[in-house]
């Protein structure tokens, strides 16, 4: 006949799993969203918050815990992709473009190479308001502006870097300039200037249409960034998860890293060099092999504008859908107050 157990001792037992299903003896609360679910209010040594902070809420909108680990991590990169978030959110109308038989829709249709997740934030990291056509004018890494073109707006030494073959050198120009010469082989001399060389611009320039006051020339010809398949073939190689120097797609550093060696594509020099896999946040990572800070918050920009981007797609899409699904609809209710 067996002993009679203690209830003192079973109640310490069960007070001590809890605990460690909450992130161990004296660890910090759990930043997978799908612990906070499982762990009741008031169980010994595991309090949730009253409800998800600004990480779980990302990470539920787009269907990952590790999103949200990653973001807990990235702490210089939370705040600004929450702000990027509210920012689309108020405009949310704006996006209807992207997801109904956009090149954007076909880019992320055409990711399937790629974790179903950062698939959603390659595509969607370019949407960031009204639909600009195949170019679209923002700064690069050096502060200037620069042209991205395709559905992904990749910059020319983006597109180079990632080995698309065909790539048109293009520049931006004030709208005000399309006849002035000089000035567009300013703009195409900056463009192409990477590694330490700026090689000669040859053949027909084109302008293109406004956007915002400016506008992109470009060398007439084939250009990769155009096409779809050839972009997302490209995209697969680079940040795929056979891809050589970037974290394993289990691990939360996977998606900021990769994101990382997308942006860091654009620098003028030394993006060869770099690693991405050193167990680090990306802020980090990249100030360990001295890149300036700068360009560090050029990638760390671009990080928030990407998660905020997918994020507000992502919970369009919920706002359209008449049964939407969990855990994205609880992640995506507080953005959607915000329209």
């Amino acid at each position: 006949m067996s002993e009679p157990r203690n209830p003192l001792i079973l109640a310490a037992i069960a007070a001590s799993l809890a605990t460690l299903a909450c992130g161990g003896l004296g660890g910090p609360a759990p930043t997978d969203w799908t612990a906070y679910s499982a762990c009741p209010a008031g169980t010994p040594g595991c309090e949730p918050p009253s409800e998800p902070d600004n990480a779980i809420r990302m990470g539920m909108a787009l269907g990952s815990p590790l999103v949200s680990e990653a973001l807990r991590e990235e702490s210089k990169i939370e705040e600004d992709a929450h702000i990027r978030l509210n920012q689309r959110m108020k405009a949310l109308d704006e996006l209807d473009w992207a997801i109904d038989g956009s090149d954007v829709s076909g880019l992320h249709d055409a990711l399937s190479g790629l974790d179903p997740v950062l698939a959603d934030i390659v595509a969607y990291a370019a949407v960031r308001g009204e639909d600009t056509g195949e170019w679209g004018i923002a700064l690069d890494s050096t502060g200037e502006r620069a042209c991205g073109r395709g559905p992904a707006k990749l910059t020319y030494r983006q597109a180079r870097r990632l080995g698309l073959a065909n790539v048109q050198p293009a520049g931006p120009i004030r709208a005000d300039q399309a006849e002035d010469e000089d000035a567009k082989k300013a703009a195409l001399a900056k463009a192409v200037a990477m590694d330490g060389e700026t090689p000669e611009v040859t053949g027909t320039l084109a302008v293109s249409t406004e956007i915002g006051g400016r506008a992109c020339v470009f060398v007439e010809g084939p250009d990769d960034r155009t096409d779809i398949t050839r972009v997302a073939e490209a995209l697969t190689r680079a940040l795929g998860p056979d891809a050589p120097g970037l974290p394993p797609t289990g691990d939360p550093r996977a998606i900021p890293a990769r994101l990382a060696k997308l942006y860091a594509a654009d620098f003028p020099d030394g993006f060869a060099s770099l690693a991405f896999d050193r167990g680090e946040p990306v802020w980090d990572t990249l100030a360990n092999q001295a890149v300036p800070t700068d360009r560090r918050e050029y990638v760390r920009t671009n990080l928030a504008h990407a998660f905020g981007s997918a994020v507000a797609v992502r919970c369009l899409l919920v706002a359209k859908d008449p049964a939407p699904t969990e855990p994205q609809a609880t992640g995506c209710a507080d953005a959607l107050s915000k329209r």
